[in-house]
């Protein structure tokens, strides 16, 4: 886990770092000496990152279950079951996200938006605010079926693996 996550709140609390958003239609020259980089003491919008209260650090359950199964002719069959289900794992929420202007056509509802910022006003300098929480949902699974052989100058194996996750 990046545990530079835990020090965003505290860069960027809406008061110590500002966001430039510029979007020229002409060539912007690169400036490579450090001493002549624009400045950002005119910046008047912010990103705000905070952590919820009730967070904890990342923590899953995971079980492992294999045999080997000897077959005649002196094959070999392993058999191999992961599986892990999350039970605190990281979620970035972007709580600050405009309403989206509508969404997916046919069977994928998925909403759709044009802009990922707030509109920043008088009142309100900031551009967004994530929130940094835990989520119980997903796990994940992966079964192996190998199946080997070996003579006096030849082996051979061959191996199926199915796998599922989801959040």
């Amino acid at each position: 886990m990046p545990f530079a996550w835990y020090a965003y709140p505290f860069i960027h609390n809406g008061l110590v770092v500002g966001n430039i958003d510029a979007r020229p239609t002409n060539v912007v020259p690169l400036i490579v000496d450090p001493l002549r980089q624009s400045s950002l003491s005119s910046t008047t919008t912010y990103e705000m990152n905070v952590i919820g209260n009730k967070y904890v650090q990342p923590q899953m359950r995971r079980m492992n279950l294999a045999t080997d199964i000897k077959l005649p002719f002196d094959a070999l069959l392993v058999l191999d079951w992961t599986f892990t289900k999350t039970l605190n794992d990281i979620v970035f929420t972007n709580i600050g996200l405009p309403a989206p202007a509508g969404n997916l056509a046919g069977g994928d509802r998925r909403p759709v938006y044009t802009t990922t910022r707030l509109t920043t006003t008088t009142t309100n300098p900031y551009t967004s605010v994530f929130a940094l929480n835990n989520t119980d949902k997903g796990y994940r699974y992966n079964v192996t079926a190998n199946l080997s052989k070996k003579w006096e100058h030849l082996d051979v194996m061959a191996a199926y693996s199915y796998g599922e996750a989801k959040d």
